[in-house]
């Protein structure tokens, strides 16, 4: 395990070399397989240049929402099959049932949140997932993320760390609970 921690460790630092570049090749792959968050480049990076952080948090946005189409044709080509590699068969099931419930308010939940995003956008090939909710939904939950990331860093500066690491989490579940609450509402609403 150590080995892995390390060889993680070595690709962070390359990719943080590059600058921009580097957040966005991680960005992308993170989205469809690679088991690192782009925050783990994106918050160093914006806080050596804090005037960069909002394009930044673009580049992370695009990149991701970009990568999310690659976890697409994944889990569209490889199946059920690369699923179970990752997650077992009974979590699949559930995540199979928000997606057929819920579609786009599942994927932005798991575009906003810490919950892995790549298994969503793997699961959103498997399960054939309407592309277009896909990807609004992935592109304002990542978006909505990492922009938010990018406030904390221009608002709070030094103290910035210090309250991703304390509030991020928590701030991003309540959101994520309000959005859902308000669908939820919305669609009974709309029943009558």
């Amino acid at each position: 395990m150590s080995s892995l921690h390390n060889w993680l460790e070595q690709i962070i630092d390359v990719l943080l070399d590059y600058g921009i570049w580097g957040l966005s090749i991680m960005s992308f792959f993170e989205s469809a397989f690679f088991p690192i968050p782009p925050d783990v480049l994106l918050i160093p990076l914006a806080m050596l240049n804090p005037e960069n952080a909002w394009v930044l948090a673009f580049a992370t946005t695009i990149a991701s929402v970009l990568g999310a189409l690659l976890g697409i044709w994944i889990g569209k080509w490889l199946g059920r099959p690369i699923l179970l590699k990752f997650i077992p068969e009974q979590q699949i099931s559930r995540v199979e049932n928000l997606f057929s419930r819920y579609g786009g308010w599942a994927m932005f939940v798991a575009a906003f949140t810490p919950i892995p995003f790549k298994v969503f956008t793997v699961a959103a090939g498997v399960f054939k997932a309407n592309i277009v909710t896909v990807m609004i939904a992935s592109i304002i939950g990542r978006g909505a993320r990492f922009f938010l990331i990018a406030a904390f860093i221009v608002y709070f500066g030094d103290q910035a760390m210090d309250l991703i690491s304390q509030y991020l989490g928590p701030i991003t579940f309540a959101v994520a609970g309000i959005v859902l609450i308000g669908g939820y509402i919305y669609k009974l609403l709309k029943r009558r």
